[in-house]
């Protein structure tokens, strides 16, 4: 809904104990990854797939395509993902596109970077949905303790900063900029964010 020009923004992953050869390895995993899914040429089929599950409502449908786009995902990294990886990085590459968010690249420094694409209001609200369930910590937690060779606990994390910036660019895009000045005093980010997509959702319904 509300297909606009993209945004960037940069979802922060810190590691407890911090190893930066752990993070540096799953860095150069993850870039990889996103690499050979674009040269796989699996891309327009998973876009394809993803599109079909955006538009059904039935749940075993919903299912059968995660299914085949987690299988376009392990054939492309299958020989170029470490085994023990392997799982983790088709579900991070599945959940991210069933979201309506495209992973661009990561990069590690005094924790690792995820560059992730937003192109609507319901993309950004799902990826903070992914941090604040603990999803992307359990991930990442399970491939650095993996590549650390002892327990990781990772967390992950989205500034406010970058949902206001992320938020205002969005809604003020074809007209809807009225929505991001807070009519409901909502003083959280996070909660203005969830507001702001209910009220979007509410409107896309109504006039569809």
């Amino acid at each position: 809904m509300w297909n606009v020009t993209g945004v960037t923004v940069t979802v922060q992953i810190t590691g407890n104990p911090f190893d930066k050869h752990a993070e540096a390895a799953l860095v150069a995993a993850i870039n990889r990854a996103v690499i050979e899914v674009n040269n796989n040429k699996c891309e327009l089929t998973v876009q394809q797939l993803a599109q079909e599950y955006y538009q059904t409502l039935d749940v075993q449908e919903r299912c059968r395509l995660e299914h085949l786009i987690d299988e376009q995902h392990r054939k492309a990294l299958r020989g170029t993902a470490p085994w023990e990886l392997l799982d983790d990085e088709v579900k991070l590459l599945t959940n991210i596109v069933l979201k309506r968010i495209k992973l661009d690249r990561a990069k590690v420094g005094h924790s690792i970077l995820l560059y992730c694409e937003i192109n609507t209001v319901e993309a950004l609200y799902h990826l903070q949905r992914m941090i604040d369930s603990g999803e992307l910590s359990r991930l990442f937690s399970r491939m650095l303790s993996f590549l650390a060779a002892t327990e990781v606990i990772a967390t992950a994390s989205l500034s406010e900063r970058q949902i206001d910036m992320a938020l205002k660019s969005l809604t003020s895009a074809g007209g809807k900029a009225h929505y991001f000045n807070n009519p409901f005093n909502v003083q959280n980010h996070n909660c203005q964010l969830q507001v702001c997509y209910f009220v979007l959702s509410y409107e896309f319904v109504k006039f569809t």
